[in-house]
């Protein structure tokens, strides 16, 4: 069984729509499959980062990297 749906109007400004539309065009998704995958991101997960100054770390090339700067002891003494 799917997720259930809402139908909800609203105003945006033109120019994060006209990004949303490019994207969604480039990702080959529906504009409404876009920005509920963005809403969805948020809900679950962004608004946390935001509230509680997190830096999220993606993707994990970039965690890889920033970690061969550091030894293991102090990966260790960091994970206290």
């Amino acid at each position: 069984m799917g997720q259930k749906t809402v139908n909800h109007t609203l105003r945006i400004d033109k120019e994060p729509y006209d990004i949303l539309v490019q994207e969604a065009r480039i990702q080959n998704l529906t504009l409404s499959s876009l920005i509920n995958k963005v809403l969805t991101r948020y809900a679950r997960n962004d608004r946390f980062v935001v509230r509680n100054r997190v830096m999220g770390i993606s993707p994990r090339p970039v965690l890889t990297t920033l970690l061969d700067f550091i030894s293991e002891d102090e990966m260790e003494e960091a994970g206290r």
